[in-house]
């Protein structure tokens, strides 16, 4: 187990997945989780920053395995047969069958470099013991790819995507789920474009990142 300070014998075992199996069109790239910022991937910044937060690490992939390799020794979860590239919810699908004996699995986007350092903690205190769910919002929006899953969602997850439902917000409307209200947003803030890696690398660079 981490020595963070936030983690403790008494809390839940969780274990992350980085949701990656995205194209950074917009990017003028093909791998978004590669792109890089302030002298790493963003991938590298977001395992950074979820790393001592959890037990355990993974990604999700789809693609450009070898070059996923020299950057990190976490698994690499490629979508299940059948399920390629169709979109994130088949990235939590794999992620909740292959750590089926945490309490929670913790999702969140290659693109998320700024994620909150106490992200577990704050999801974590307003997860009730009936809570299937706890997902991250702020005043502006929800962040459904950022949220902590029971593990046991994982058959309903198949079937919706089965059923060919590939919206996020649907399944998660079907889970006993809680919002959870974050006041600063730029901790959420999404690199979708040149012009947003650069505003985010100026940040990390004021900050001495």
């Amino acid at each position: 187990m981490s020595s963070n300070s936030l983690l403790s014998s008494q809390r839940p075992s969780i274990a992350a997945v980085v949701l990656a199996g995205g194209e950074g069109r917009r990017l003028g790239r093909g791998e978004k989780a590669l792109v890089a910022l302030a002298g790493q991937t963003l991938l590298e910044h977001v395992i950074a920053r979820v790393a001592p937060q959890v037990d355990s690490v993974a990604v999700s992939a789809n693609r450009a395995f070898e070059r996923y390799r020299t950057l990190t020794n976490y698994p690499l979860l490629p979508d299940a047969a059948g399920e390629q590239h169709q979109g994130p919810l088949a990235g939590i699908a794999r992620a909740l069958d292959f750590f089926p004996g945490v309490d929670w699995v913790l999702t969140v986007p290659c693109d998320t470099p700024l994620l909150p350092v106490d992200l577990v903690e704050m999801l974590l205190a307003q997860a009730a013991p009936e809570s299937e769910l706890v997902y991250a919002c702020d005043a502006q929006r929800a962040h459904y790819t950022v949220a902590l899953w029971r593990p046991s969602l994982a058959k309903r997850v198949h079937q919706a995507l089965a059923g060919g439902e590939r919206r996020l917000y649907r399944v998660m409307a079907q889970c006993r789920a809680v919002a959870v209200q974050f006041d600063d947003s730029a901790g959420f803030t999404n690199v979708n474009s040149v012009e947003e890696l650069n505003a985010v690398a100026a940040r990390l660079a004021a900050a001495g990142v």
